[in-house]
């Protein structure tokens, strides 16, 4: 018994991903959608926050972090200790619940 093997020609779509053959699954592009939407939403959120001063900036986030990740970081070096240790009495948010 012999058997022949055919050639055959298969063709790839690559436009659109294997994503979309899943319909109800966790990958699927409305999920995806939908954690984009949430991101772009939080990110809002802190650019928000950024311009009433509540929190820092992108740049000065990363500049931080970057100063926690050299060798010779010490807290000591991110300012006075009793600022620190009275920055809670005096925040928004404390003054907001007096």
């Amino acid at each position: 018994m012999s058997h022949r093997i055919a050639p055959r020609r298969v063709a790839f779509d690559f436009s659109r991903g294997p994503l979309h053959r899943i319909p109800g699954g966790p990958n699927a592009p409305h999920v995806i959608n939908s954690a984009l939407q949430t991101q772009v939403k939080h990110l809002a959120v802190h650019d928000t926050a950024v311009q009433k001063i509540v929190l820092p900036s992108w740049r000065e986030l990363g500049a931080a972090a970057a100063r926690h990740l050299w060798w010779s970081y010490h807290p000591s070096r991110q300012g006075p200790l009793g600022r620190t240790v009275a920055y809670p009495g005096q925040s928004p948010a404390a003054r907001a619940g007096t």
